[in-house]
């Protein structure tokens, strides 16, 4: 969540985390939220792949922002190869299956890979 309590009137966002199932680049699978060294070892850089479904039952015009929060660098963060950013209105990007794509460069070794969530509302 955003950290933010909604206005008066208005409905707190559905939250949807995206810990699992990631895959680095040679397909194994990465468990998320982890520490950087038990997810990758010593490797300075990693690819991480995550596939999910375009959520149901969305309304007309209702956001489905991404939120991704690491203390690594990210040096990319892909939706189905197209370039997006945190805080992104995905809903009119999204397919029926998609894949979310980050690339980091290792810059905390003692951090968390990453952290991220569909935010819907």
């Amino acid at each position: 969540m955003t950290g933010e309590a909604p206005a008066p009137g208005e409905r707190a966002p559905h939250v949807i985390r995206l810990r699992g199932p990631w895959t680095d680049e040679a397909g194994r699978r990465v468990k998320l939220p982890a520490a950087w060294r038990d997810a990758l070892g010593d490797a300075e850089s990693a690819v991480l792949r995550r596939r999910f479904n375009r959520p149901t039952n969305l309304d007309a015009g209702e956001a489905v922002r991404l939120l991704v929060e690491s203390p690594q660098r990210i040096e990319a963060l892909l939706l189905n190869t197209s370039p997006v950013a945190s805080g992104d209105d995905l809903a009119a990007k999204l397919a029926d299956s998609n894949e979310l794509t980050v690339r980091l460069a290792r810059a905390e070794p003692g951090g968390v890979v990453l952290e991220a969530r569909l935010e819907i509302g």
